[in-house]
């Protein structure tokens, strides 16, 4: 029989049971955790990119307003609507992007059709559809002053559904979670 060189180690070689257990628990209770970052963290992702469209999409409306209100002297709430409500519609099972109204743009702006400046027909990305957004928008006269007709507080509010279906999706609130609003003066010339 050959005796074993180094002090302290055994003929035989391989892995106890005891250590198989401890290395499975050390590689369990490192995984969980990690798997518990990934997953908060892309849906922390999923909600940053859902707030950032539903800033994008209420400058993009006050941007309409403010062409809207600086080209035509009798605009009213009305003018606008084809850039407000809900940016999906309903096609059997599924939601596909709304069309924005360019027809109802177009007479806030004749200018744009007279210089064949609109396209006939725009839509959404299907980068919209999961989030049911949904916007408002609304001029309001500011009274009094020399600003009197001049000057107008241009509302917009966007709202959208973080992770679920709203009851009515053509509806504002009905089950939206989140909204922003932002308010810009607007000179009317």
């Amino acid at each position: 029989m050959k005796k074993n060189s180094k002090p302290g180690f055994s003929d035989r070689y391989g892995i106890s049971l005891a250590e198989v257990v401890v290395a499975v628990l050390v590689v369990g209770l490192s995984v969980v955790p990690l798997l518990w970052v990934l997953s908060s963290s892309k849906t922390d992702t999923s909600k940053a990119i859902n707030y950032l469209r539903a800033m994008e999409l209420a400058n993009e409306a006050l941007e309409w307003a403010n062409v809207a209100l600086s080209s035509k002297k009798d605009f009213n709430n009305s003018d606008l609507s084809g850039v407000g409500g809900a940016l999906i519609v309903s096609a059997g099972s599924t939601f596909v992007p709304a069309s924005i109204d360019v027809a109802a743009l177009s007479k806030s702006n004749p200018e744009w059709v007279a210089d064949n400046l609109l396209e006939k027909t725009l839509t959404y990305s299907e980068q919209y559809n999961s989030a049911f957004f949904y916007r408002t928008i609304e001029a309001i006269d500011i009274p009094g002053g020399f600003t009197q007709g001049y000057l107008k507080r241009v509302n917009v509010t966007v709202e959208w559904a973080e992770g679920r279906r709203p009851a009515r999706p053509d509806l504002p609130g009905e089950g939206r979670t989140k909204k922003i609003v932002l308010s810009a003066l607007v000179l009317v010339e």
